[in-house]
């Protein structure tokens, strides 16, 4: 298991997005800031690993690992606190919404269908799932065998909270990784941008780093 985007690796990936090859069309939308930013994110990057290394803040809490793989790149693992998360909605009493199970992934954990089909089932309790920019997906982080039920039943609709990246970023359980993700999340969106699939610059989607 992969835990950390190997700082040499992310530099390189900044600098090929750099090259803007990003793109086959070509760039349909200039950021003239952009080779500012991306030396930005670097200099944050190497000045944050300088002072503290790969930090982990793993307790004594229900975790859920998310492999993510950038073909020609790297590879690294998301680790979220679950009951954090869990802890955070209920405070800020968020309310779970119906959501179709269509469009989303299980991720990378086994699933146990015996289990699935005899216990989980009859679970209720709302499933989280989180919007990664990287893999362009919503990843189900909690309640993979209650989805996976209610695949096999051919039920669309389960209770969750789908939950926004800026959320749920702020519960990775390494520093390191979290500062990553939100690098790497900026980058997805500006190059979006620059590559044309999305109309207007997206500064409401972007981290503040």
């Amino acid at each position: 298991m992969t835990k950390y985007v190997d700082i040499d690796k992310g530099l390189a990936f900044l600098n090929f997005m750099k090259l803007r090859k990003f793109t086959q069309n070509g760039i349909v939308n200039d950021y003239k800031n952009f080779d500012i930013d991306i030396e930005r994110y670097k200099n944050i990057l190497i000045a944050f690993h300088t002072a503290n290394g790969y930090v982990d803040i793993y307790g004594k809490f229900k975790n859920y690992n998310q492999n993510i793989k950038v073909p020609d790149f790297y590879e690294y693992d998301l680790c979220w606190n679950i009951d954090g998360l869990y802890q955070a909605l209920k405070s800020q009493q968020v309310s779970p919404s119906n959501i179709s199970l269509r469009n989303m992934h299980l991720g990378d954990r086994d699933v146990d269908k015996q289990y699935s089909m005899n216990v989980a089932l009859n679970n209720t309790e709302p499933i989280i799932a989180a919007f990664i920019p990287i893999l362009s997906g919503v990843y189900i982080i909690d309640g993979n065998h209650r989805a996976y039920a209610n695949q096999q039943k051919n039920i669309d609709q389960i209770s969750g909270y789908p939950l926004h990246y800026r959320f749920h970023a702020e519960f990775l359980t390494s520093e390191y990784t979290k500062l990553w993700f939100k690098i790497e999340s900026n980058v997805v969106h500006i190059t979006k941008y620059m590559a044309g699939d999305i109309k207007s610059f997206p500064i409401e989607d972007l981290f503040v780093l």
